[in-house]
């Protein structure tokens, strides 16, 4: 088996080289290959240039974008590349660290009826390291949301670390271009009958000084996706 780790990245000069390098060595359940599939979106900072310029081994793959798109469309452009039997999708930051966390999100997949599992933020800790008040509470409204609508005992919707067996993205398509992503991902996968497990994560939050690009206003376009996702019409699957 082969997991594919996606990073999509957009201007992340100073901490994308470190992430490669823990995705990399991080630790994986036995039985376990990688490779790794970094798709930068446009960054004006000097990423594409660094990750050009970089001497990576055969299992690392980047893509690059003129344009910023957005994560959701990074993200669809690492799918596209990717070899693996399950899609881990990692931050281009350190606020999820792949060698805390890898062993513990891949474990679950020993159990061939376990398709998707979500890093928990909140079931190692009520209150994240480092998560400020504003994004802690725009976490839990959007993750009383999702479990409301969907009727699915999730703790957290938002995470970062989505993880998924190839297969699952034969059910639906995905279309959000930015941090709609999530929420829609988690819409669908739920409305065509996947079960989500989920595990705890180590989590260590930055701020914007520190280049964190979520805002609090996000909150509200990922609950209009939500919400979107839940009354509209499934997408078929393009052949």
């Amino acid at each position: 088996m082969k997991v594919s780790i996606i990073i999509p990245v957009y201007n992340e000069r100073a901490l994308i080289l470190e992430i490669i390098r823990r995705a990399l060595a991080a630790e994986l359940p036995a039985g376990i290959a990688r490779e790794v599939v970094v798709v930068d979106d446009g960054s004006d900072d000097g990423t594409g240039r660094l990750l050009a310029g970089a001497a990576f081994p055969p299992e690392v793959r980047v893509h690059s974008s003129v344009l910023n798109h957005g994560k959701g469309a990074a993200v669809r452009a690492g799918f596209k590349l990717a070899a693996g039997d399950i899609f881990l999708i990692q931050d281009g930051d350190l606020e999820y660290d792949p060698l805390e966390n890898y062993a513990t999100l891949l474990e679950p997949f020993s159990d061939p009826q376990v398709d998707i599992v979500y890093g928990s933020r909140f079931l190692s800790a009520p209150f994240p390291e480092g998560m400020a008040a504003r994004y802690w509470l725009a976490n839990r409204i959007l993750t009383v949301t999702a479990a409301t609508l969907f009727r699915a005992p999730i703790t957290d919707e938002a995470t970062g670390y989505k993880v998924f067996r190839r297969s699952v993205l034969d059910d639906f398509d995905l279309t959000e271009n930015g941090f709609e992503f999530c929420p829609e991902f988690t819409a669908k996968a739920l409305r065509t009958g996947h079960r989500i497990v989920e595990v705890p994560v180590r989590y260590r939050g930055r701020n914007m000084l520190q280049g964190k690009k979520i805002r609090a206003r996000h909150a509200f376009t990922a609950m209009y996706a939500l919400v979107q996702h839940r009354v509209s019409p499934l997408s078929k699957k393009r052949p």
